[in-house]
């Protein structure tokens, strides 16, 4: 079997063990966030690797930086549609969102304690 640095597609129960995500999450996050596009041969969901860091990013803001699965739509579109010379005002606006956010996950932590 090919070393999983030479290959170029994984498959999605290959893609599940990577990122330790059941395969409906992989389906549903499809359906979600049109920058994940597998090749689709066969009936069959065939990841590469750009997938794969891409999944992670999501996975990440999702499940350890408190986004919504709507903030990382928005994240993605900022993304897509900024430099990387944010001016001003959109950091400013990046900021009030993270607190935005923050506070959100502290009143929760609150109403959990």
């Amino acid at each position: 079997m090919r070393d999983q640095e030479e290959k170029m597609y994984f498959s999605i129960g290959e893609a599940s063990k990577e990122l330790d995500l059941e395969h409906h999450v992989l389906r549903f996050w499809e359906k979600q966030f049109k920058q994940i596009k597998p090749v689709k041969s066969n009936n069959r969901r065939l990841y590469t690797k750009d997938d794969l860091e891409l999944i992670r990013k999501i996975k990440d803001l999702l499940h350890n930086r408190g986004y919504t699965i709507k903030g990382v739509q928005k994240f993605f579109s900022n993304e897509r549609s900024h430099t990387n010379d944010l001016g001003e005002q959109d950091k400013q606006q990046l900021v009030l969102d993270s607190i935005k956010q923050l506070r959100y996950i502290q009143s929760r932590l609150e109403k959990r304690a």
